[in-house]
């Protein structure tokens, strides 16, 4: 038997083997090309890369400086904000309070020791910078006068002597019926008395009174500029004198020094510790 006739014997043979081959040629070639869809990351172009970074990188922390554009728009309308900035008279004019309240004294100085005593309605109360009186802050306290941001415009509370209201106002305080009795001693008249207790504004405006600072902390009040034939200098107080207590309670802030004077507008006896020179002293009134 030759080749050709071999050939044809088996030729069905020869094709089912070829036929075979092809199919795991095949089978070979689409499990490769699913795995490389599957496991494989596309590459990225430069633009896509830098698309991606943008979305996924972690946000940059801003300087602190970047905020304040913010900060300055006062989005929040923030009535607190830039008080230090009006008080400084930046921001235009100042106009006259139109506050139903009454300034009746005031301590000048730093921020955090300055205050002032301010009646709104028939009710005195002390008041510090950022305070808030009514519908108006307290923007500055200075000498007689403090500094109001009232309906957004700055204005002015200024001191309110009752001394000028008239003829219907109390007795002038420099009519002095005190009396000393001793060292140390004296004795009051009760009409006297209360026509000073119940005339703050004009008390307030016969010396002036500042915070005696030890240790960071207020050690009583030390008062100065005494006005000559003043209730001050009647009772037998001196420029200099530092004023710890009143009756033995401690004069440590100006609320306490408003509670104990109001306090004392119905004693009939009271005693005030002093400091003079550096040495302690206790001054006893009576009022009859």
């Amino acid at each position: 038997m030759n080749y050709t006739e071999l050939f044809k014997k088996y030729s069905w043979l020869i094709n089912l083997v070829l036929l075979i081959l092809l199919a795991y040629g095949m089978a070979s070639f689409t499990s490769a090309y699913i795995r490389q869809r599957l496991f494989t990351v596309p590459s990225q172009n430069g633009a896509s890369a830098a698309l991606e970074q943008t979305i996924t990188a972690p946000p940059i922390k801003k300087d602190e400086k970047y905020y304040t554009i913010i900060a300055d728009r006062n989005i929040f309308n923030s009535s607190a904000h830039g008080l230090e900035d009006l008080a400084k008279g930046n921001t235009g004019p100042v106009y006259k309070s139109n506050l139903d309240a009454k300034l009746l004294g005031t301590v000048a100085g730093s921020t955090e020791y300055a205050y002032a005593v301010i009646q709104l309605n028939k009710e005195i109360n002390v008041y510090r910078v950022k305070d808030t009186i009514g519908n108006a802050i307290v923007l500055a306290i200075e000498r007689k006068k403090v500094i109001l941001l009232h309906n957004g415009a700055k204005e002015e509370l200024s001191m309110f002597e009752e001394g000028n209201q008239g003829a219907g106002g109390p007795p002038p305080m420099g009519v002095n019926n005190i009396q000393q009795v001793g060292q140390g001693n004296y004795v009051i008249p009760e009409s006297q008395f209360k026509s000073a207790t119940q005339n703050m504004g004009e008390l307030l405006t016969q010396a002036r009174v500042v915070p005696n600072i030890a240790g960071n902390r207020i050690n009583g009040y030390r008062i100065f500029a005494i006005t000559p034939g003043s209730l001050y200098a009647n009772i037998g107080l001196q420029d200099g004198d530092v004023i710890h207590s009143v009756n033995g309670i401690q004069i440590t802030t100006p609320e306490s020094a408003l509670q104990l004077f109001q306090q004392l507008q119905n004693e009939k006896r009271f005693t005030v510790n002093i400091d003079r020179n550096g040495q302690s002293m206790t001054l006893n009134y009576t009022v009859q």
